[in-house]
């Protein structure tokens, strides 16, 4: 049964995730390349959360196939250059989050916000050496992982949980010197308004 992406991931995120002020963002997603942007502008900053469906190249597809884990289906990439066209496949089992602010983003796992700590073990490898058990640590701590339909939703769930229970710390971290300059105002307002 092929999976409506688009449809699924607005209808189980956008409800949850408005009422932290986030909207679906036409202009910025593409879901032809399965990238889904919510964005909301916080103390004059734009801040997105981001769900992608994991992307492989033409290269790797062959050890994929060889794997049988996860059959990818290719990008609908009709405004892309052609070389692109041919190399860029969207999984049909893996996504992956991200949360971005103005300078800089942080990854969601299910660890938490930004819990890289998995991958300090690759450290001391060469490139050759990291390469065969990065895609693994990836399926592991960084991609979140569906079966089918019930499962994306499932997992979606489970992303905005962490999204909502430690992710909005991560954002509000990212303009607490804007919100106390703003507080220090509205307080000087009042006081002037006291007198």
């Amino acid at each position: 049964m092929k999976i409506d992406y688009t449809t699924i991931i607005r209808n189980c995120v956008e409800p949850k995730i408005a009422y932290h002020g986030f909207k679906y963002n036409e202009e910025a997603s593409q879901p032809q390349m399965g990238s889904y942007i919510f964005t909301r502008t916080y103390y004059g900053k734009s801040q997105y959360i981001a769900i992608s469906r994991v992307q492989y190249y033409s290269e790797g597809l062959a050890e994929l196939m060889a794997e049988g884990e996860d059959i990818p289906t290719a990008a609908c990439t009709e405004s892309l250059s052609e070389e692109s066209a041919e190399r860029l496949w969207l999984s049909n089992k893996f996504v992956n989050v991200v949360l971005a602010h103005e300078g800089g983003g942080v990854d969601v796992t299910r660890g938490g916000v930004g819990d890289l700590s998995h991958f300090t073990q690759l450290a001391g490898l060469t490139f050759d050496e990291a390469k065969p058990k990065m895609r693994e640590m990836k399926k592991k701590y960084l991609w979140w992982e569906f079966q089918d339909e019930a499962e994306l939703r499932k997992v979606l769930q489970d992303i905005l949980n962490v999204i909502i229970n430690s992710g909005l710390d991560w954002f509000e971290d990212k303009v607490a010197d804007i919100r106390r300059y703003h507080e220090k105002l509205d307080a000087r307002r009042k006081r002037g308004k006291a007198s």
